[in-house]
């Protein structure tokens, strides 16, 4: 089952813990090549490498804080040259950025809530789409397990739109270099 996941190169951003490990502990399990990816190089990230090469994967840890362009750029450059490549992309980096009422909240949180949120999947995705060698169809996708929705509550139809907005942008910007996102 899932062999033509073998040999595969996967990065997943925002990879060290919870639904992002889990997702590279499944990949690596079937004989990818995974990038692990978190904003500081801890003891913890060699220790998911260590497992995941044992799990029958490569695996690489890459250090880069997505909220920063070309932290973006310089994580699908290393990651890239040390795979020679890449089949699949799931952007996992995010997050709440910082808890304030709607009448607290300042141009510095909304920047840096947009910046870990929807900055780092859409530059991210840019600089995966147009690197070289890359496979003609990357696989790509946004964060959207916050723990915070409830389907139908009026955040849920929030971040629905969001998701929705980024992944146009993606598609969109994908067509015109002739390379498919999914």
């Amino acid at each position: 089952m899932f062999e033509d996941l073998r040999g595969k190169r996967v990065l997943i951003t925002g990879s060290t813990a919870g639904m992002g490990l889990a997702a590279a502990r499944l990949f690596a399990r079937h004989g990818a090549k995974v990038g692990l990816n978190g904003r500081r190089v801890t003891p913890e990230s060699q220790t998911a490498v260590d497992e995941l090469n044992k799990l029958g994967g490569e695996a690489a840890f890459f250090q880069a804080d997505l909220a920063k362009s070309d932290e973006c750029e310089r994580l699908i450059d290393a990651y890239t040259s040390h795979f020679g490549g890449l089949d699949v992309l799931i952007n996992n980096a995010g997050g709440l950025g910082g808890r304030k009422g709607l009448e607290s909240i300042d141009d510095a949180l909304f920047d840096h809530v947009m910046n870990l949120n929807a900055r780092s999947a859409l530059m991210v995705t840019k600089y995966a789409i147009s690197s070289t060698p890359i496979s003609k169809r990357i696989w790509s996708n946004c964060k959207c397990d916050q723990y915070w929705l409830n389907r139908g509550s009026r955040r849920w139809w929030y971040w629905r739109r969001y998701v929705r907005c980024i992944k146009g942008l993606v598609a969109r910007y994908s067509s015109q270099l002739g390379k498919r996102v999914h």
